[in-house]
């Protein structure tokens, strides 16, 4: 059985030290390269499908420059058996980057393909989906545990469903999964091990293609704007522990919104209809 785990580079910002307002106050110095943290979540768990079936093989694929060696090779170390990077520009959207990746899926010949729910910089979350719509592979989002069958022709995932309820899914394999956080953690790459990862070659795929046309574009950026509500101050007439005790609790703002129900298609039907209400959606005439 062989598994990839795309691993995604980013660059996260952790200070604002810049002087220019149109770049949002960051410099080149405010940022460090890693790896995109839900994607170690997700080589956590085929890991431990490796440690529990002799034979698995875990490939790492990256888009893009290397930007972020030192945290790919310590992915290396914790267990990953070979590396493979897309020499590619990671400067498509996320539809271009899934037909990238998935084309590579299909020439390592990966049984399930595992990615984080999203990056930290971008935080789209569409990528796992656009490679299960392109290998036309079923896809379970945001999942927090995996097993493989004992005929290794299926896997059981589990799911947060929201208000601490745990979902189980059950699909036939190839697939395809997207990971987030939950009770497992990833492991710590022992020294003997990231001494060995040092010297492990990254391969490149290169396609004579690039990436395809960018079918999504972003067409606004706004910065929050918080909603603030009036509070009206405690009655003087009131003792001082109870006065405080109001200061403390501040307001409570309503909620709104509809849970949908149903089964999948019904509340689908009813998210469709909610955006073209709203205009966020335009259906053709």
């Amino acid at each position: 059985m062989k598994l990839i785990v795309c691993i995604k580079q980013i660059k996260q910002a952790y200070a604002r030290t810049g002087m220019d307002p149109d770049a949002y106050f960051f410099s080149d110095k405010d940022h460090v390269c890693r790896v995109n943290p839900y994607d170690e979540f997700a080589l956590e768990l085929a890991l431990r499908i490796k440690d529990a079936i002799e034979g698995t093989e875990v490939v790492l694929l990256t888009l893009g420059p290397v930007i972020a060696e030192a945290d790919l090779r310590r992915c290396l170390a914790m267990g990953a058996d070979s590396l493979f990077r897309m020499d590619c520009s990671e400067s498509g959207d996320a539809f271009a980057k899934a037909e990238m990746l998935a084309r590579a899926a299909e020439d390592i010949q990966a049984d399930i393909i595992l990615c984080g729910k999203e990056s930290l910089d971008l935080g789209s979350g569409q990528v796992g989906a656009f490679i299960a719509e392109r290998l036309n592979y079923p896809f379970v989002s945001a999942i927090t545990d995996l097993w493989i069958s004992s005929r290794s022709d299926s896997v059981k995932v589990q799911r947060s469903a929201g208000r601490g309820v745990r979902e189980e899914i059950q699909c036939q394999i190839p697939a395809v999964v997207s990971v987030t956080t939950g009770p497992v953690s990833p492991r710590f790459a022992s020294y003997c091990s990231r001494d060995k990862a040092a010297y492990v070659p990254i391969q490149v795929i290169r396609y004579k293609d690039g990436p395809g046309e960018s079918k999504i574009k972003s067409i606004g950026c706004y910065t929050a704007r918080p909603r603030t509500k009036p509070v009206e101050p405690p009655d003087s007439g009131l003792d001082a522990f109870t006065r405080i005790k109001q200061l403390l609790a501040g307001t409570r703002m309503e909620k709104k919104g509809e849970i949908l129900t149903g089964d999948i298609s019904r509340q689908v039907d009813s998210l469709l209809v909610f955006l073209e209400e709203n205009g966020f959606l335009e259906f053709p005439s």
